[in-house]
């Protein structure tokens, strides 16, 4: 009985895997960044890429668009004023799920002028120093992360660390963000006024500054704050005038900011861009997943933390025990742990990146435990160009300025390039393990005292002579290959072998091409052609494809043979062949990086080639193209081989008719899954979808309103909206978990659709926020309907029905054709009635 089971969930399994290529993927976030300052500037790419680390993480696809408004450089209103215009013009179109702005001058703009630019879109602010509660207290649609500076944290914790200290030397430039900082700094000296002396040291230009630090004395220390410009006009990089103080100073020097850390500073209570784009990308997923911004607290407590530099704590002769707790530091030697960044060319849950990454694991892990590895992926194949790279260059730099790495792996061709490329991307000693390539390396040109690896080499020839082999009658190769990285070296190794062939087979290669034009070649073979699949990932058109769903399209179009050189195809529509395994390359290349830790230099473990591959066949494929088993080699592993069959089918017949019945439903319905008109209309009803409730969604709301205005305009017809924010649904949430709070948001719906009429419409906008369109109706009319669903709410809670109460606040608007003449203005308008209504109810609910 176990056994019938098994074979029934095994096959529901592979047919429902099959059905799930056609399921629609989840539409991207889309997010609009909005940055004060301009591109280049340090603090505010660290928010942009604490933004991006969140996002990537949260698995769920994402669009980011960014606006620089370079405020730094022009902050007169005519330049504000011109910025609205073109924003109004450039963005009147725009439909974007979430805003998110970091520091004031684009906090202060959004909240003077969003609502005319962007309507109701939510916004996550942060970086932001000047922030009062009142500024959003009638702005629902606000939240986000306030900036705050900690510079007593620094001096209490420098005075402890240098307790003969009398003065302290600061250094902080005339910027607009220098003035900031000072009235910050102004009421800490007034604080220490009376037992320590604060000197500022000046000068018309930064040379000065520098020289007067070179003999202080030696019951001081400095203050470094700002500096990115002298009085001379000349400007300096974040990293430059720091490093400058640190060559030519004497003594220990303090920051407020952490990317000054590793370049001079000893350390401090810092604030960190990174730190505060993260916590406003959580607080964006948040609302994204349907938490109402008004129900997240703006972070408003000291987000700052400590962090050091050991080598300069040395320098100074001072402990690293005596730091406070949850201190970071850099530039740490421990000798009790072992950090490995390990790079990928191509995106996560790729069966072959995780193959590699498990074989690396399993290897590297028996020999020690207390390593630490960090993990990027490229994603290579969906941006092969060299501006991405030159970006993912800067983003990684940033990630990981603060870490120092043991030992760098590269899987794959544009991982390797790109660390050799961009070499100081870690120290010039760290060593490089490499796997995966398949590009010729000439080992002379690498430096084989640090860089060494597993080159990959696919077993062409085994595989198209058992293609010969099996199909002795077919005497041409349609060779399907992208032009991608991959694609490119698979071809010249081909080339290489195929004159040995000359007399014996043909060969076409099929890259050059779209995805259609390919199918429709694969419908039309011959009798004697025969397919070897290599990659095709990115077609003529640049559109980009899985590996599996390649495959299975390509299967599904022809009825002939397909072999290939990797294993990851198998048991997706490849007979087999002689396949490159993943996770043999990661656990070999590991048995070499366990060399390495034991003791062996590098030098001394030279480059490898990659091991024979194993003949690996689907079992059903030689079956549908009678290929015996006779011919198969002796030593080849086969998947899908059924068990004993006939005795199988003997004993347990009924349940098996059972099965194939089974399977004819499910094939019938995946015959009908095609990537026809049928298909498209459901997508797109889908997307207009809800799919929690079944109603329309926040875009389609959008679409209807708009007509329903344009007949209001053309008809003068009456037009009311209605929106709607259920109450109490976090704390049902808190209290009784999500699927109860889900049953609160379907059962306010239910009423809805129940008690409207079939004119008019419910949307649900996100989260608890529905609205109600009543198309010729005006507000006294849409009130009446409102009551009734109201009356229709008490007798449901007066019924105890549920374990918690219906309720909702709501808010009307009425087209009017000068003061409510658009969509955004009657659901603003409808949205502040609501939140008028929602202030009373909490009200009630207090007394």
């Amino acid at each position: 009985m176990n056994k019938i089971k098994l074979y029934t969930i095994f096959f529901l399994l592979v047919m429902f895997s099959n059905i799930n290529i056609f399921a629609a993927q989840d539409e991207p976030y889309k997010i609009l960044y909005l940055n004060s300052y301009h591109n280049g500037y340090t603090w505010s790419d660290e928010i942009y890429f604490g933004i991006v680390t969140v996002f990537e993480s949260s698995n769920h696809p994402y669009e980011i668009d960014i606006e620089y408004m370079d405020t730094q450089r022009s902050m007169s209103q005519q330049y504000l004023n011109n910025l609205n215009e073109i924003y109004t013009y450039k963005y009147k179109n725009a439909n974007y799920d979430l805003i998110i702005a970091s520091d004031d001058a684009a906090y202060n703009f959004l909240r003077t002028e969003g609502e005319q630019i962007f309507g109701l879109t939510p916004i996550v602010f942060c970086g932001v120093n000047s922030f009062n509660e009142s500024d959003i207290k009638d702005l629902p649609r606000f939240t986000g992360v306030v900036e705050t500076y900690d510079i007593s944290g620094t001096i209490e914790l420098a005075l402890k660390q240098n307790p003969k200290t009398k003065t302290i030397y600061y250094i902080n430039d005339d910027s607009l963000t220098g003035k900031s900082i000072m009235k910050e700094f102004e009421p800490v000296i007034d604080n220490y006024s009376d037992e320590i002396n604060f000197i500022r040291i000046d000068g018309k230009n930064y040379h000065e500054i520098v020289e007067k630090c070179e003999n202080l004395p030696s019951d001081s220390i400095v203050l470094f704050l700002i500096y990115f410009t002298d009085r001379l006009n000349n400007h300096f990089a974040y990293d430059e005038a720091i490093n400058i103080l640190y060559n030519n100073c004497n003594r220990p020097i303090y920051g407020i900011w952490d990317f000054h850390l590793g370049h001079g500073i000893l350390g401090g209570k810092l604030v960190s861009g990174l730190n505060q784009g993260e916590l406003a990308a959580n607080q964006a997923l948040e609302i994204l997943n349907g938490t109402n911004p008004i129900d997240i607290e703006v972070i408003t407590e000291d987000t700052t933390t400590y962090s050091f530099d050991y080598n300069i704590l040395k320098k100074y002769n001072l402990s690293s025990e005596d730091l406070p707790k949850d201190s970071k530091l850099i530039n740490f030697d421990s000798e009790d742990s072992f950090n490995i960044l390990i790079l990928h060319s191509y995106n996560r849950n790729l069966e072959w990146t995780e193959d590699i990454e498990r074989g690396l694991r399993d290897k590297i892990s028996s020999v020690s435990d207390n390593i630490v590895f960090s993990i990027d992926y490229m994603d290579a194949k969906q941006h092969p160009d060299k501006k991405y790279q030159m970006y993912l260059y800067d983003f990684l730099s940033k990630k990981y300025f603060l870490n120092t790495f043991d030992l760098v792996i590269t899987s794959d061709d544009a991982a390797f390039n790109f660390i050799t490329t961009y070499s100081n991307l870690v120290s010039d000693d760290t060593p490089i393990f490499f796997c995966g390539v398949n590009n010729k390396i000439a080992p002379n040109t690498l430096d084989t005292n640090r860089i060494t690896g597993l080159i990959e080499t696919n077993d062409y020839k085994s595989t198209i002579d058992i293609m010969k082999k099996f199909h002795p009658k077919k005497d041409k190769i349609i060779v399907i290959n992208d032009n991608t990285i991959t694609g490119k070296a698979n071809r010249i190794n081909l080339e290489e072998i195929i004159p040995e062939y000359e007399n014996e087979l043909e060969f076409e290669f099929l890259d050059e091409i779209n995805m259609n034009e390919l199918l429709k070649r694969c419908e039309n073979l011959s009798d004697n052609e025969i397919i070897l699949l290599l990659s095709f990932t990115k077609d003529r058109s640049f559109n980009d494809f899985t590996y599996d769903e390649s495959l299975r399209l390509i299967s599904s179009h022809t009825d002939a043979p397909i072999y290939g050189l990797w294993n990851f195809y198998l048991g997706d529509g490849i007979v087999g062949g002689s396949l490159k395994n993943g996770y043999s390359q990661g656990a070999v290349l590991g048995e070499m990086i366990n060399s390495y830790l034991l003791g062996t230099p590098i030098s001394d473990i030279p480059i490898q080639t990659s091991k024979k591959d194993e003949y690996q066949f689907d079992y059903q494929q030689l079956e549908k193209f009678n290929i015996p088993m006779k011919l198969v080699p002796k030593e080849a592993t086969i998947i899908n081989k059924p068990f004993s069959i006939v005795n199988f089918v003997k004993t347990n017949f009924i349940y098996i008719l059972g099965i194939i019945l089974l399977l004819l439903i499910i094939i019938l319905m995946y015959r009908n899954i095609t990537l026809s008109k049928k298909l498209l209309k459901q997508e797109k009803s889908q997307a207009r979808t809800d799919k929690l409730t079944g109603i329309l969604n926040r875009r389609a709301c959008f679409e209807v309103l708009d007509e329903q205005v344009e007949y209001c305009k053309e008809n003068k017809s009456d037009l009311t909206v209605c929106f709607a924010d259920i109450n109490q649904l976090k704390n049902v949430n808190d209290n009784y978990g999500h699927e109860v709070g889900d049953l609160l948001i379907k059962s306010i719906t239910e009423v809805f659709i129940k008690n409207i009429r079939e004119i008019d419409y419910v949307c649900r906008l996100g989260g608890d926020e529905f609205l109600v369109i009543f198309p010729k109706t005006n507000i006294h009319q849409a009130q009446k309907i409102l009551d009734q669903i109201n009356n229709q709410i008490r007798k449901i809670n007066h019924s105890n029905k549920y374990t918690f109460v219906l309720s909702f606040s709501y808010g009307f608007s009425q087209y009017d054709d000068e003061k409510c003449n658009n969509s955004s203005k009657l659901i603003s308008v409808a949205d502040k009635h609501m939140y008028e209504d929602k202030i009373k109810y909490r009200g009630k609910n207090k007394r």
